[in-house]
């Protein structure tokens, strides 16, 4: 991702990465053997079969190239070279908060996840968070009452994880939030991804509050991101 970008920087084509053999772009040996595995990797594709895929189950794509990418995503080192979303791309120009914690809070936890999530829905700031349970799941339904909400998956968006929060989901896009990932359709809740989704929590908030979890835990992770990130 940090090459593509870095490339795309150079020739402002994203396309032109992939159809042309860059002999005016200056790369070493190791890039050039990036650059042409990428290629290799995009040729197998079957690009039709991803776009009626899409279209079936509603789902929009957007890339790095697209004029309405968001900011806030184009300035972190390794931004997605492309977002899949349902809902309304709009909210992401709101002032925003990230909001996690643990999967498992206690009632303070939960009390206080509410509490803060309503002093911000008040002030039309858009909450985002991860849809996982406990924390998560407390921030976004609390900002449905009165507010909008982000939902940054770990999944393709037709792969919800945890199952039970598929209403929450509906929810989010019914009453005009947004549901995004980096990941393609049929992408499972493998553990690797749910960290790496945690950069794009950060990086499309404005500021993050971690109400719950222990060292290891993915609201810590986030925290990192946020750090790296001058949140």
């Amino acid at each position: 991702k940090v090459l593509i970008k870095r490339l795309y920087s150079s020739v402002n084509n994203l396309s032109d990465i992939l159809n042309d053999d860059l002999k005016n772009v200056k790369l070493s040996f190791e890039d050039r053997e990036k650059l042409e595995y990428i290629k290799s990797e995009v040729k197998k594709l079957n690009l039709e079969e991803i776009k009626n895929t899409l279209k079936q189950k509603k789902i929009n794509f957007i890339s790095l190239a697209d004029e309405n990418y968001p900011n806030k995503l184009k300035d972190v080192n390794d931004s997605p070279l492309g977002l899949f979303y349902i809902g309304d791309l709009s909210v992401l120009s709101i002032v925003s908060v990230g909001i996690v914690g643990t999967r498992n809070p206690t009632s303070y936890g939960t009390r206080i996840t509410k509490r803060i999530t309503e002093l911000f829905v008040e002030k039309n700031i858009v909450i985002v968070s991860g849809l996982a349970s406990g924390i998560d799941s407390c921030a976004h339904e609390t900002s449905l009452k009165s507010g909008k909400t982000i939902a940054v998956l770990g999944t393709g968006l037709d792969e919800i994880y945890p199952q039970e929060n598929y209403s929450l989901f509906e929810r989010i896009i019914n009453k005009g939030g947004l549901v995004i990932s980096e990941y393609p359709p049929n992408t499972p809740g493998l553990p690797w991804n749910f960290p790496q989704r945690n950069r794009i929590i950060s990086a499309l908030s404005d500021a993050i509050i971690v109400v719950e979890g222990n060292a290891q835990s993915g609201a810590l992770i986030t925290a990192r991101f946020a750090i790296k990130q001058d949140k």
